[in-house]
């Protein structure tokens, strides 16, 4: 591909979005002599921050539908990794064989650096940060990108092949460069683990697995694919050298030093140290990167210690299991925010860490009912309270609170019952607690 095959081409790109991705390929499109047309769901007014980025540009933009008639004038239609595959509209692109592409698909096809992609249900973000920040150290060229909310496009002309590209890639990702036909093969692939997600995007697990798996399809021999150890049985059809990682730090890694907290961030730090290894990382960088890595926004992040309470910011949590790995981060039981919409996933494993593992939940968003009933019935004592909003959640945890407790929100659902996504959910509860007196 070159970047000059976009000039005077009819190009649609579905899903503007928030995060970065849209506004990117958008940019990078129009630099490139595309004739653009935005679509999405969103109104006008939702999408300000992005279109205030896109101001100087000719653009025609759609907002609130997808009308099938504009596919007449597309001769490519560039997908948001946020929308449904399934969709009537892309159905309908499918069909007339109009081609269909991404912003990480077109990035990937420019790209001349060497790529470490990592995905997995959860710990991609950390994973490939700490990945990112031990290159760092280590003095290579090295950028990160992929499903963090930022697009790499207008970066290319930094990247050599000497250059390290590491990149987080989520299952919807995957799934374009599927539909595109893309043979993504990175020279080092991670999958940090694999449980029950986003199953109202997928018909079942064994469908959401598959899309997780495919990041190994393309990979050869001379490739790395690295999974704990427990799943290298998954790699059966790889044709990658296979390195498992375990669930423990290394010998070398003093616990006591380490900055992020819980048994799953030990895993975390495991497969980034595997990937150290392979690329041989100076073991005295690595870990000295590893002891410094202070962990990412919205994962159990430490806010405040006010009146004696703790309050940790977990907004990333947006499944069950995520967030019974937070609760289990704490040695005492903590007073727990959650609730949200929640993603076709069985509530059961929740409910049950509430009910034997915290000093009570302070439940919000669509699901709050449905988790009060099923952890009430778990420990009928437990203090379970259905709050109307964010803000009266925390202003309920902290009047019970007592001296060395901690108030932890990790909603184990999604956000966009109530705020546009995880982050700024995060954002909102940093904003709660910092104005706490």
């Amino acid at each position: 591909m070159d970047p000059q095959d976009f000039n005077e081409k009819r190009v649609l790109v579905m899903g503007l979005g928030l995060s970065g991705g849209g506004v990117g390929v958008v940019k990078f499109l129009a630099k490139n002599g595309a004739r653009l047309m935005v679509m999405d769901l969103k109104t006008r007014r939702e999408l300000a921050p992005a279109l205030e980025e896109l101001k100087d540009l000719v653009v025609k933009y759609i907002f609130g539908k997808n009308p099938l008639r504009v596919l007449k004038k597309t001769d490519l239609l560039i997908v948001n990794p946020a929308v449904d595959l399934r969709s009537k509209f892309v159905m309908a692109a499918r069909k007339k064989k109009i081609p269909i592409d991404s912003e990480l698909g077109i990035f990937l096809k420019l790209c001349p650096a060497k790529l470490v992609a990592v995905t997995g249900t959860k710990g991609k973000s950390t994973v490939s940060r700490l990945i990112y920040e031990t290159l760092k150290s280590a003095g290579r060229h090295v950028f990160w990108g992929g499903n963090i909310g930022i697009s790499l496009l207008d970066r290319l002309h930094e990247m050599t092949p000497d250059s390290y590209v590491v990149l987080e890639i989520s299952s919807f990702q995957l799934d374009l460069f599927r539909q595109s036909n893309l043979a993504f093969a990175p020279h080092i692939a991670v999958l940090t683990n694999i449980f029950p997600d986003h199953l109202d995007r997928y018909n079942s697990f064994h469908d959401y697995k598959e899309s997780k798996l495919s990041l190994f399809t393309h990979q050869t021999r001379h490739d790395y694919a690295v999974v704990p150890s427990a799943l290298r049985r998954i790699l059966k059809k790889t044709k990658s050298r296979p390195i498992g990682f375990q669930p423990t730090l290394p010998g070398f890694i003093p616990q006591e030093r380490i900055k992020i907290i819980g048994d799953h961030n030990k895993e975390n730090i495991s497969a980034a140290l595997a990937v150290a290894r392979i690329l041989k990382i100076d073991p005295a960088v690595a870990r000295r990167t590893v002891i410094e890595f202070g962990g990412l926004e919205h994962r159990l992040e430490f806010l405040r210690y006010i009146r004696g309470v703790r309050f940790y910011n977990d907004s990333a949590s947006t499944t069950p299991t995520s967030t019974v790995y937070a609760i289990q981060s704490f040695k005492r039981p903590v007073l727990l925010i959650a609730g949200g919409l929640n993603k076709g996933l069985p509530l059961t494993e929740l409910a049950r860490a509430i009910a034997k593992k915290t000093k009570g939940a302070y439940l919000v968003g669509k699901n709050a009912n449905e988790i009060k009933r099923m952890a009430k019935r778990l420990n009928p004592t437990l203090h379970l309270e259905h709050c109307d909003s964010l803000r009266q959640a925390v202003k309920n945890a902290f009047k019970a609170a007592d001296i060395d407790d901690t108030i932890l929100l990790s909603p184990g659902c999604a956000s966009f019952d109530m705020f546009a996504n995880a982050k700024e959910r995060g954002k909102e509860f940093k904003r709660i607690v910092e104005n706490l007196k």
